[in-house]
């Protein structure tokens, strides 16, 4: 009787977390659905979900119109390999996300044969489509996102595919990805010679905040660096930021609004030498060139009260009043008038 009550307690468990991961899995599905639909009023891509005239069970498919008629597929000379241009969603498969590409379909002689001829041509093209989509997407390297298949079913086969990353948008990356990589296989089909030299090396850096390499390479570029790290250390100890441990390095201002943050950081580049006052005898509160404030190193390194990157200051700097100035000045002396005996 035990074993039959634990049995049934260990079966009630296991449901729930199969409908909880089901839960979770059409709600990850569900991002990817209202992604690809974003394609529905393309005006250069059109909804169809068949391959060979056969409707899919489970894709959603948006093809390039390769002509003013609606047509989605070109052909060799010799009529037995067709070819699309598609992006598209496999709602069994939501683990590969939305791909695109190009995608063979066999209309005549032996599968095998057209596979082969399919794997030939894009060996033979791939670099003119390389260089292409690297020239138009100035920072993303496509020699490291192709895929390639070994899927010959139902006499369709892809030479490649490539995923859509999740940060990316269908429109803005996808589908102009698709109508180029159709433009370099309609001229290689018209016999238009293709580039056979590999292009070079696209040097694409990855760009970070929050990084120790950040934090020394905006430190080292300071001029003056101990100041710098004193008004670290000070601001810590008066309680006005502290360290992110969820980052590598950050330091996230404490109870700061934006408005007062931004003084802040004005004054300290006042204090190490980044920018200078208009005159000696220049009261605290002055015009400044916000030009010449680097937000940009300050970006790498500070976050705001609400855990966001302080790319909006200069913004909030401006729109802040003169009792916010006064008081990041006097915050800021505070900090820098800070000794352990205080």
């Amino acid at each position: 009787m035990n074993f039959d009550i634990d049995d049934s307690i260990q079966n009630r468990d296991i449901a729930f977390e199969q409908s909880e991961a089901m839960f979770l899995y059409k709600d990850y599905l569900s991002g990817y659905k209202r992604e690809i639909h974003k394609m529905k009023n393309h005006p250069e891509f059109k909804r169809d979900d068949t391959y060979h005239s056969i409707k899919s069970k489970h894709h959603i498919m948006y093809k390039y119109m390769v002509n003013a008629e609606g047509d989605t597929e070109i052909y060799s000379a010799d009529g037995n390999r067709a070819y699309e241009f598609l992006i598209e969603l496999d709602r069994d498969e939501a683990s590969y996300g939305i791909y695109y590409g190009c995608r063979g379909l066999v209309k005549g002689g032996d599968q095998k044969e057209q596979n082969r001829i399919f794997s030939k041509e894009w060996d033979e093209i791939k670099y003119e489509i390389t260089e292409v989509l690297n020239n138009t997407f100035h920072d993303k390297d496509f020699s490291k996102r192709f895929r390639m298949t070994d899927n010959a079913n139902n006499k369709t086969f892809w030479p490649f595919w490539i995923m859509l990353y999740d940060d990316e948008d269908v429109v803005d990356v996808a589908a102009l990805a698709v109508k180029l990589i159709f433009n370099v296989y309609k001229r290689y089909l018209d016999g238009i010679r293709c580039t056979v030299e590999p292009p070079k090396p696209k040097d694409v850096k990855t760009k970070t905040n929050y990084t120790k390499q950040d934090f020394n390479e905006a430190l080292k570029s300071f001029k003056n660096k101990d100041l710098f790290m004193q008004f670290i250390d000070n601001a810590i100890a008066c309680g006005y930021i502290a360290k992110d441990t969820r980052y590598d390095v950050c330091y996230k201002f404490v109870d700061i609004d934006d408005g007062t943050a931004a003084f802040i950081l004005r004054e300290l580049s006042f204090a190490i030498g980044e920018i200078k006052r208009q005159s000696q005898d220049a009261g605290p509160r002055e015009i400044t060139q916000d030009s010449k404030i680097p937000w940009t190193k300050y970006e790498k390194i500070f976050m705001t009260s609400n855990s966001r990157t302080i790319k909006n200051l200069r913004q909030s700097k401006n729109q802040a009043n003169a009792d916010v100035e006064d008081n990041a000045i006097a915050i800021f002396k505070e900090i820098m008038n800070y000794t352990t005996n205080s």
